[in-house]
């Protein structure tokens, strides 16, 4: 039997699933541990339900049989006034469970993230991608101009 998969736009009561996957992917990528995972999930689902809610940001959830697998956010911020718009946004927390990869799913909830970053009129849409997630943003149009960061 096939399993059933859907993606869509994910609302704020998918605050939880977001920080499930979210850690899930912190785990894989060595930035978190199995027994933070309480702990970060409790903080994490507030946070994405606040985001969320007041329309700093737009993400979309994959499931498989109704199990949360996958997920694309879209973090908006304002900066200091440009002609056109001050509003840009950020890709992030793009994440598929290993045994939903190399099927294209990545890639699909990464264009509904940037088609809604698109249609509130942003001004530039920015990641920061793994290795791994590289050529998917590539094929996407993202080029590699050079970003500075500090991190705290």
């Amino acid at each position: 039997m096939q399993s059933k998969i859907v993606l869509r736009a994910a609302q704020a009561a998918d605050a939880w699933d977001l920080a499930s996957l979210r850690f899930a992917s912190l785990v894989e990528m060595g930035l978190a541990n199995p027994p933070q995972r309480d702990r970060f999930l409790s903080r994490a689902a507030s946070e994405l339900f606040e985001m969320l809610s007041q329309d700093r940001m737009a993400a979309w959830i994959l499931t498989e049989d109704g199990v949360p697998s996958g997920c694309a956010c879209a973090v908006f911020w304002n900066r200091l006034p440009y002609p056109t718009s001050s509003l840009h946004a950020e890709i992030a927390g793009v994440y598929v469970t290993p045994s939903l990869r190399k099927r294209g799913y990545a890639t699909e909830l990464v264009r509904e993230a940037v088609a809604n970053a698109r249609a509130r009129g942003v001004r530039k849409i920015t990641l920061s991608p793994t290795e791994v997630g590289r050529s998917i943003y590539e094929r996407l149009g993202f080029n590699n101009e050079t970003h500075m960061a500090i991190r705290s």
